[in-house]
């Protein structure tokens, strides 16, 4: 039994390898749990560029935004493309979600079933991995296709997929094309929400908000909220129980004493309200 749990270890490490991208400047990285809302995730960094996007794939479903938009289109058509392209695959998805949990389940159970019943269980366990990986790569085709993959390109990206150690990764793959081609704070911000969009943009807004001319990224952010809802966003003060001071541009707590952020040089604390 030793020897199974060591080899089930294995496979973990093996199958969280797959999770390791590297990530461009400006890349995005959302993530949803389940059926949850989306989130901006964050990714684990082992160093040089180098980072773990989520550790419980499938169950948690992470997708990387990056790349400059699609200028041929504008943002509307973009948009809508992204709804039409959401809406294609929304079964798949879940399908490949499904199956990817079963695969992943499936190679843990493999070492046990080997000590339990040998060759006999070797085989069960091998065969229903193929059928699994199999219909993961059906799946997998079928939805680049509907997102506008042709027949050449979706087959190549989806035949990866017959190795159980990336399996789990194909409702990514095809989340991220259905997401392809439009900029990344456009697609955050149609995928979070509002909210919890100039939540995560937070520093974004402050330094867009301060700036005589702002940035590219800045540019799409005005074009995506209202000036005078950035400054109403970041007017608002975190609601604390005792007097604390705050970082206006990351939204940090410090203490009373405190007068300046240690993330945000030069940014000058705020006092927050008491509850």
């Amino acid at each position: 039994m030793g020897d199974s749990l060591i080899t089930a270890f294995i496979l973990v490490v093996v199958v969280l390898s797959e999770s390791v991208r590297r990530l461009s400047t400006g890349a995005v990285v959302l993530q949803r749990d389940a059926n949850g809302p989306w989130r901006l995730a964050r990714a684990f960094e082992l160093g040089r560029g180098l980072y773990v996007l989520a550790w419980l794939v499938p169950y948690a479903l992470p997708i990387v935004i990056s790349g400059p938009p699609d200028e041929r289109l504008g943002s509307r058509r973009l948009l809508k493309r992204l709804e039409s392209r959401s809406r294609r695959v929304k079964v798949s998805i879940a399908l490949l979600r499904v199956n990817g949990a079963a695969v992943l389940a499936l190679m843990l159970a493999l070492p046990f079933a080997v000590h339990r019943w040998g060759a006999w269980g070797f085989l069960v366990v091998i065969t229903a991995l193929l059928v699994l990986t199999v219909l993961q790569v059906i799946i997998a085709r079928r939805a680049l296709r509907r997102v506008g993959l042709g027949f050449r390109r979706a087959l190549l990206s989806s035949l990866r997929f017959l190795s159980p150690f990336s399996a789990p990764q194909a409702a990514g793959l095809v989340q991220e094309q259905a997401v392809k081609g439009l900029a990344p704070l456009v697609v955050a911000h149609r995928l979070l929400g509002e909210d919890e969009f100039l939540r995560a943009m937070r520093p974004l807004a402050y330094d867009t908000v301060r700036a005589d001319i702002p940035n590219e990224e800045g540019r799409t952010l005005l074009g995506l909220v209202d000036p005078a809802r950035l400054r109403a966003f970041l007017a608002r003060s975190p609601r604390t129980e005792t007097p604390t001071r705050f970082c206006p541009r990351c939204a940090t707590s410090y203490r009373p004493d405190a007068f300046e952020c240690a993330d945000c040089l030069g940014v000058p604390l705020e006092s927050a309200q008491p509850v």
